[in-house]
């Protein structure tokens, strides 16, 4: 649970970060190099953060999910009864 709250919180300062960005340079066409580059930042950014909350959702998925059944239930029971 920690974990997601780390994962908000970066979601949000890089919200408040592009927000800030959109604010001073309203035309994207117009960007300097510098400008550019700021923005491919923050775009990777957003796609690390994308890619984490991918990994924690896969983690409390496995964490959640009932454990497989066995191919033949007898099987994991009575070894003697499987055929290999």
């Amino acid at each position: 649970m920690a974990q997601l709250k780390v994962l908000r919180a970066l979601q949000a300062e890089l919200n408040e970060r592009t927000a800030e960005f959109a604010k001073n340079h309203p035309s994207v066409d117009q960007l300097t190099e510098e400008e550019k580059a700021e923005l491919r930042e923050l775009q990777q950014a957003q796609l690390e953060i994308a890619e984490l909350f991918e990994l924690m959702a896969r983690m409390f998925q496995k964490k959640d999910a009932p454990p497989p059944e066995p191919e033949n239930p007898g099987c994991a029971v009575y070894r003697s009864s499987c055929s290999s």
